[in-house]
């Protein structure tokens, strides 16, 4: 499930509502027009998982968590902000729960895409896509983008692997009997062993599974030496996806993605030979963590009973998403094609 948190800041002249300007890097008033200068900005550094277990941050008091009833999607809310929508697929049937919002991130990557350029990219995008229904277009282009901070855990840690094995190998050879050749195949198997050392870096697991993260490569990458250390005011304007996971499951995720990334590569050492029975055991130290917020928008266009989510990278614009297709396009498409193959065909064999 998706849950987002919207924060509201407050202007201290007018009490209005002040939302983060992508361009300017600065806190606007819609209200009265005050501006103020986001002059803090240090990036953040990676910190101990240690430090995070024995003392987990939390996000601010007087909160609550809403659900949407459409999508099941929540947000988390201060007690003086009104919800009349969900953030995610845009349904106003949202309903008051009894959770808490959970873990606050350590680091933020802001958005360098303004919401009106984040429109324009999805535009461009779908503009692109041949096969699209005609009224599947029309719709589109009415859908509303909405700035989502998308929670991640970025793992570094060394790793020093003690492994065994069976290696197997196939030799293939060929004789010649009267006047029949006969292939020939024998395998050999022998015991191996050894000990393979690693850093990885920035190994990354989602906090919430309502984008999965074969969905979120399509728009990586996302420059994590840009972080900034964490600060409410980055969120006005914006909502924040809350991360259902704890951070000891996360931790599980990423130790299962190196333990498959250190046995490919012990199988890559060993060529054309296969690997059977691979046992490995793996020390991890130097565990370090940033729990931080990716900034992502996201659209949806309800069409013939299915929602058409698309997301696009907010600091780099990248765009990716799905969309229906049209039998009738496709037809027309290879019809003329074939049409055109045909003539071409007809105009050669009248030269011959």
């Amino acid at each position: 499930m998706m849950k987002i948190t919207n924060v509201p800041q407050k202007c201290a002249n007018c009490h209005g509502t002040l939302v983060f300007d992508v361009n300017h890097k600065t806190l606007n008033c819609k209200k009265c027009g005050n501006v103020i200068p986001m002059l803090d900005n240090t990036h953040s550094t990676e910190k101990s998982f240690q430090e995070l277990l024995s003392k987990a941050p939390i996000w601010q008091k007087d909160t609550a968590v809403y659900c949407c009833e459409q999508c099941g999607a929540k947000s988390v809310v201060t007690k003086n902000d009104l919800v009349v929508k969900c953030d995610y697929c845009g349904a106003k049937a949202v309903s008051k729960t009894q959770e808490l919002p959970g873990v606050r991130p350590d680091t933020i990557i802001g958005f360098d895409v303004s919401p009106d350029d984040a429109k324009k990219k999805a535009h461009q995008w779908l503009s692109k896509k041949f096969f699209v229904p005609d009224d599947f277009l029309s719709l589109a282009e009415k859908r509303e983008i909405n700035g989502i901070y998308f929670p991640v855990y970025a793992f570094d840690t060394h790793t020093v692997t003690r492994y065994v094995a069976m290696a197997e190998h196939t030799r293939t050879s060929t004789s010649v009997v009267g006047n029949q050749e006969i292939t020939h195949n024998q395998t050999f198997r022998r015991p191996i062993n050894g000990i393979d050392e690693n850093i990885f870096n920035n190994v990354l697991i989602v906090a919430n599974d309502a984008i999965k993260y074969k969905e979120l490569r399509f728009i990586e990458p996302f420059d994590f030496t840009q972080g900034q250390i964490f600060r409410e005011e980055y969120l006005a304007g914006f909502g924040v996806a809350q991360a259902p996971k704890e951070p000891t499951q996360t931790w599980e995720e990423a130790k299962q993605v190196i333990g498959d990334a250190i046995s490919q590569k012990i199988k890559g050492k060993y060529g054309n030979c296969a690997l059977q029975d691979l046992h490995t055991d793996i020390t991890f130290s130097n565990v370090m963590y940033k729990y931080a917020l990716l900034p992502i928008y996201i659209g949806h266009t309800e069409y013939k009973g299915k929602r058409y989510n698309v997301m696009i990278n907010g600091q780099t614009g990248k765009v990716h998403g799905k969309t229906p297709r049209s039998g009738w396009k496709i037809f027309s498409f290879f019809a003329t094609r074939g049409a055109i193959a045909v003539g071409l065909g007809i105009l050669v064999a009248m030269f011959l």
